[in-house]
């Protein structure tokens, strides 16, 4: 990752999901729509944790398949240290922005 490399805003509520430890695809995403009031696709949800782990924020892992899901595993995403680094700078860029608007609003 880059040093000045924030994570965009979707990406920045998924790693504060993540960071209390690691969820299933579709927790992140009923977890996701349930603090932004906003629907997700999981192929958008999958295509935005693709893009995340490519940068370095998440890792996955493939779990144990089971028979009530017919044999299909479940996919696990866990917060890196990358990933934790830049939820701080991204929470530091909104608190500072906010900062600057409310002094000069």
């Amino acid at each position: 990752m880059s040093k000045d490399k924030l994570p965009t805003n979707r990406e920045a509520v998924i790693l504060d999901i993540l960071i209390n430890g690691e969820r299933a695809g579709r927790d992140i995403r009923n977890e996701y729509e349930s603090r932004t009031k906003t629907k997700m696709p999981l192929g958008s949800l999958y295509t935005t944790l693709t893009r995340m782990e490519t940068s370095g924020f998440v890792e996955s892992r493939t779990g144990d398949s089971k028979p009530e899901r017919r044999g299909y595993p479940r996919k696990f995403f866990s917060i890196t240290g990358t990933g934790e680094r830049a939820l701080n700078a991204h929470q530091a860029f909104i608190i500072n922005t906010l900062g600057g608007v409310l002094q000069n609003g």
